[in-house]
């Protein structure tokens, strides 16, 4: 496995930024090399959400199709939703549960029900795509927070129907992935992977109030 941040979300006013396609292209020109051993090679580029809304995705499907010979394939969100969901179920024992996928330009909801799949919406807001939009100051002030959260609220809450209360939470993406490696952290505590960690409200809202008062540079070096 390898994964390369190319930020591709990070761009301004709805476009890809001219770094993060370089950046992209770079990373798979080495993944590639890294895997090739002479035999013929079966190639699968998926796109999401930051190359779907972008004005400018051609830029990179064609430079991607240029330098390494690859055709991207751009998913629908409901798709996107439906992969993460099955994704899911393939790993964790779950029934009925409730899928949030967060990446760096949206965030999809999808309900699990007795193990059948229903997309529900996607929202801008991606961890990227929401911090251009509404933290503008390093830590970010309450009035901003206080902005973002009601702009999630109200983008969340109308899709939601009413869960049962057995029904897990399940997030996946980088971002909860960190949020998990920081909980351990601070705990001293270790683990190989992070996946199926369970983390309580009580530990995300710890996190939360910890980590809007620090700048940057300390987020990082936790």
């Amino acid at each position: 496995t390898s994964r390369a941040e190319t930020r591709l979300a990070a761009g301004r006013r709805g476009a890809l930024p001219g770094p993060a396609i370089r950046a992209t292209v770079a990373a798979t020109r080495r993944f590639l090399a890294r895997v090739d051993d002479g035999r013929p090679l079966r190639v699968v580029a998926i796109a999401t959400s930051a190359v779907r809304d972008a004005r400018n995705a051609h830029r990179l499907i064609d430079a991607l199709r240029q330098a390494t010979g690859i055709e991207v394939e751009v998913l629908g969100w409901e798709e996107e939703a439906r992969l993460g969901a099955m994704a899911a179920l393939a790993s964790l024992p779950l029934r009925d549960a409730l899928v949030v996928d967060l990446g760096g330009g949206s965030l999809e909801l999808t309900l699990v029900q007795d193990g059948s799949i229903t997309p529900l919406a996607s929202v801008p807001l991606g961890a990227l795509r929401a911090t251009r939009r509404f933290l503008r100051h390093d830590p970010p002030t309450p009035p901003e927070l206080q902005t973002l959260r009601r702009e999630a609220a109200d983008l969340i809450g109308p899709p939601l129907p009413p869960l049962p209360t057995h029904a897990r939470l399940v997030g996946l993406g980088g971002t909860f992935r960190t949020l998990a490696r920081m909980h351990l952290a601070i705990r001293r505590r270790h683990r190989a992977t992070v996946h199926g960690f369970v983390l309580r409200h009580a530990d995300v809202a710890a996190l939360g109030q910890r980590l809007q008062s620090l700048p940057l540079r300390r987020r990082r070096r936790l």
